[in-house]
């Protein structure tokens, strides 16, 4: 149990850097885009709608990469582990389909 809290930790404390740093990436990039578009476009939308807009899907997106990869990475090392526990206990039977 000790090692799954552990790998857990890692797991939940690498997605929550990972999905920070594309968070960052993706706001300023989007400001950028906002900084540099043209006359018509900051004409027909207006600067509350633009700013919600890139609040709520930034935050969606984070929100993806903190709960979601969390969960497949560490679903996906719990497989993995359970696949060489079965091999070491009994290669055989772990071989048979």
């Amino acid at each position: 149990m000790l090692i799954g809290y552990i790998i857990d930790l890692v797991a939940t404390v690498t997605t929550n850097m990972m999905g920070e740093e594309v968070i960052y990436n993706f706001r300023n990039r989007l400001f950028r885009f906002t900084q540099y578009a043209n006359i018509p476009f900051h004409d027909k939308t207006s600067a509350g709608k633009l700013f919600v807009r890139i609040t709520n899907d930034t935050e969606d997106i984070a929100t993806l990469f903190k709960d979601v990869v969390s969960t497949f990475l560490k679903d996906m090392i719990i497989i993995i582990a359970i696949a060489v526990m079965m091999v070491i206990i009994s290669f055989e039977l772990s071989m048979k389909v």
